[in-house]
């Protein structure tokens, strides 16, 4: 959609989420020119980080360095890794789900159908930036 209004607001940053992937620069190209139907316009190039060296020392980072909640710290920043058994829904290749749109993380899988629990994908933390919506003050302040 397109407007020529101009939107002031303000913003608050608090908290992080593993929200960007990290890729390697030849699966980044996955997503060059496609079509994600509505969601297109949301899939920006921050989404992911196409990143040779650091996807390689996440995948190559000792097990103990992960810890209890797959998270690692490098070079001060932190990442979190999944892998099929942290998911909930695994894509089905056999199955139509252009109904119900592109809601599934897409898991490699053999020649049986089933997934590599030792698969690895792998995300950067980063803060969250809130919309303010109100303002309201209280006795205190």
């Amino acid at each position: 959609m397109s407007s020529k209004q101009s939107v002031t607001y303000s913003a608050v940053t608090f908290g992080e989420y593993p929200q960007a992937e990290v890729l390697t620069r030849e699966k980044s190209r996955y997503f060059d020119g496609l079509d994600f139907g509505v969601w297109t316009t949301y899939l920006h190039n921050y989404d992911f980080i196409a990143d040779d060296d650091l996807y390689e020392r996440l995948v190559e980072a000792n097990e103990s360095e992960w810890d209890a909640s797959e998270d690692i710290e490098i070079d001060g920043a932190r990442y979190h890794r999944i892998n099929p058994d942290d998911t909930s829904f695994i894509f089905d290749d056999s199955q139509d789900y252009t109904a119900i749109g592109q809601n599934y993380y897409n898991w490699k899988k053999d020649e049986d159908g089933e997934t590599d629990p030792d698969e690895w994908h792998y995300f950067k933390y980063e803060p969250i930036k809130w919309r303010v919506l109100e303002l309201s003050t209280t006795e205190d302040g």
